[in-house]
């Protein structure tokens, strides 16, 4: 297997960098990540861009991530940096995981969304045409639809 180290120095100030920003929660097991975030997830600068620090922990303690997977938490907390909570998958793994665990926002705890639940349930029961229904809820012809055909509220019965 390949050395992805091409450079030891690399390597250490990467972990030094690492390292200094971390605190353990003795809660969860967490390493949680102090410094710059994006969207709760650490960030740190590797190879002159910046990197996810849960990836940047994958590198240092476990190895290699392949192009085409991404690095999971077990502990779904988004800052962690303990590899022990880290896991490889793809992008369906990575949203089934969310899915499973109920981690994806949906319905009226999407802050911009146009309708309620009751507004599906009407729009589900309804005669009216699709146009008549956005008319009457002000809202595009194409949010009636999705949520009449159960292309979105899918947790709506």
């Amino acid at each position: 297997m390949k050395d992805i180290w091409d450079n030891f120095s690399e390597r250490d100030s990467l972990f030094d960098r690492l390292m200094h920003k971390l605190i353990y929660d003795h809660n969860n097991g967490c390493w949680l990540w102090l410094g710059r975030e994006r969207h709760g997830y650490g960030e740190i600068k590797y190879k002159g861009r910046y990197i996810g620090t849960h990836r940047a922990a994958y590198l240092l303690f476990i190895g290699v991530i392949p192009d085409n997977l991404c690095v999971l938490h077990k502990c779904d907390v988004p800052n962690c940096c303990n590899p022990k909570h880290l896991f490889l998958g793809t992008k369906k793994d990575n949203s089934l995981d969310a899915i499973s665990k109920n981690r994806i926002l949906r319905g009226e705890q999407i802050h911009n969304h146009r309708l309620t639940a009751k507004d599906v349930i009407y729009i589900r029961q309804s005669t009216l045409s699709t146009r008549q229904l956005a008319k009457k809820l002000n809202v595009h012809n194409v949010t009636v639809w999705a949520a009449k055909t159960g292309k979105t509220w899918k947790h709506v019965d």
